[in-house]
């Protein structure tokens, strides 16, 4: 009998403006048109490989497909010669290596889907196969894309942040000898789902009418950081919307940095192969992850969640 099979789920919490499911499907459909790849690592690529609409009558329904990691071949440098133990001459090179400009070895994929209501991209962030795929990775690869000439002329303020974990922000907030507090808020999107925190927030940078703001905090010699309300209040909506850094003093008085962007949030699913395809299993499990994202908002702003 097969065992069931896991698949390990994050998000990205991608916003632009105007703020529509049309302009986001447009967004989307716009990345994938640049057939690019962003180097992710010093010798992997990512790029958006697949594109298909949930519905082609209405693709602002959104969007499911692959992303495709690869290692990329620098040629420029030195290659070795495991039978004769030193590096390989250029004429040998030259002779043996062939390698086509258009080919990239080691190939992972991962699906992806795309609710542009809910303006989230939830990504395998470990297939069946037991590759691995950091959603800071998927971050970088969005962030990346949106500086090309033919996005940034056609859509404006476009950022990617990875959904980090509230119980994680919740445990650096909460440190015992907390010495400094970094928290960074982008300007999150204007949602129904909006709970009384993020609007709280959005309405304090578009008074201010910055599009990030930065909260930092030092404790008083001998003390700890105790956040206020304000100071929770922004470093939730930070999970979503830009990062929670600190600094906590340990036991024997070392100094640790600590991150939120280390923590990303994480959903896990089991599937049987005899009941399900992989991509079955993960459009029913990405579905249920956002759901649950934007549940907790809605629930919290006294409304129903929106229907993504």
């Amino acid at each position: 009998m097969s065992r069931p099979k896991k698949i390990t789920l994050n998000a990205i919490n991608i916003t632009v403006h105007p703020h529509t499911p049309a302009h986001y499907s447009k967004l989307w459909s716009a990345l994938f048109g640049l057939r690019r790849y962003v180097a992710i690592g010093r010798d992997q690529g990512l790029m958006i490989g697949a594109i298909e609409p949930l519905d082609a009558k209405k693709p602002e329904t959104g969007y499911m497909g692959l992303l495709f990691r690869f290692t990329i071949i620098d040629k420029n440098k030195g290659w070795f010669d495991l039978v004769s133990g030193e590096e390989a001459d250029s004429d040998t090179i030259k002779r043996e290596v062939k390698i086509p400009d258009n080919l990239r070895p080691n190939l992972s994929t991962f699906h992806y889907r795309f609710f542009p209501k809910g303006h989230r991209l939830v990504i395998e962030s470990k297939n069946d196969n037991g590759d691995n795929l950091g959603a800071a990775a998927v971050e970088k690869m969005i962030t990346h894309l949106a500086t090309d000439p033919k996005i940034s002329r056609a859509f404006e303020n476009i950022d990617a942040t990875m959904e980090q974990s509230e119980e994680r922000i919740n445990d650096i907030l909460t440190r015992k000898v907390l010495k400094r507090l970094k928290i960074t808020v982008k300007r999150p999107n204007p949602d129904d789902d909006s709970d009384d925190d993020e609007r709280e927030v959005l309405g304090e940078l578009l008074e201010e009418k910055v599009r990030t703001k930065t909260i930092e905090l030092s404790a008083l010699t001998g003390q700890s950081i105790k956040p206020n309300k304000r100071t929770k209040r922004f470093a939730r909506v930070a999970s979503s919307n830009g990062k929670v850094q600190a600094i906590e003093e340990t036991s024997d008085g070392k100094r640790v940095p600590v991150s939120s962007k280390s923590h990303p949030r994480t959903d896990q699913f089991s599937y049987s192969e005899k009941q399900q395809t992989r991509t079955d299993a993960f459009l029913e499990a990405a579905r249920k992850f956002v759901t649950d994202i934007t549940k907790k908002n809605a629930a919290e702003a006294g409304h129903e969640p929106p229907v993504i």
